[in-house]
């Protein structure tokens, strides 16, 4: 599980046409880098697919998915909250 204090500064999911969830999660902020890499490097040790990569205003995210609506709630439960 990842620590408290990588809650994301905004967490977007959405729907997919096969009734699976995408979510991102972005860090802001000087260690937004930091706090970003931590949950990538997470997910990829637990054999989840995601993507690393800074946004247009220099924040940093995380995207991954698409995974099914339990999948959804376990990964956020494990990751961001």
């Amino acid at each position: 599980m990842v620590s408290s204090s990588l809650r994301p500064d905004r967490i977007t999911i959405w729907p997919t046409d096969d009734e699976r969830f995408g979510i991102d999660v972005l860090y802001r902020g000087a260690e937004g880098f930091t706090r970003a890499e931590s949950v990538h490097r997470y997910l990829g040790t637990n054999d989840v697919a995601s993507g690393f990569r800074q946004a247009p205003d220099g924040a940093w995210g995380v995207r991954f998915g698409p995974v099914s609506r339990d999948d959804m709630v376990i990964m956020l439960n494990a990751v961001v909250w």
